[in-house]
């Protein structure tokens, strides 16, 4: 689980990750994202909350995820309601999409698919 790092930087370290240590990047299932694309050293100058807004969060959130193939989902530092509610909201129209696709290529892959998403809901 990586935690209280901006979902850019997460991708970033996440990709480096990747290239070196293969079998590390398998063991990563979880994001907790903060708010703020600002690296830490920069945010920790500031008096105020510098965060992005609800939809570049998610969006950023998302593209980590899917790259990664986290499963684990959520909000750190600046976060609030709003982001956690419209994350869920991809996450879940997103998987609607997929089950939906899945439906259209048979059974089978149907199964496949929404055992996936009952193992990730428990």
């Amino acid at each position: 689980m990586i935690g209280c790092l901006y979902p850019t930087h997460a991708q970033t370290a996440l990709q480096a990750l990747h290239a070196a240590r293969l079998d590390l990047i398998k063991r990563i299932r979880g994001l907790k994202a903060d708010a703020s694309p600002l690296p830490p050293e920069q945010l920790d100058k500031l008096n105020r909350l510098a965060a992005s807004d609800v939809q570049t969060w998610v969006r950023d959130e998302i593209a980590c995820a899917r790259e990664f193939g986290l499963t684990i989902f959520g909000g750190c530092c600046g976060t609030n309601q709003r982001y956690i509610e419209a994350l869920a909201k991809e996450v879940q129209f997103q998987h609607s999409h997929v089950v939906g696709r899945a439906h259209r290529l048979g059974p089978r892959a149907g199964q496949s698919v929404r055992a996936a998403a009952a193992q990730g809901e428990s």
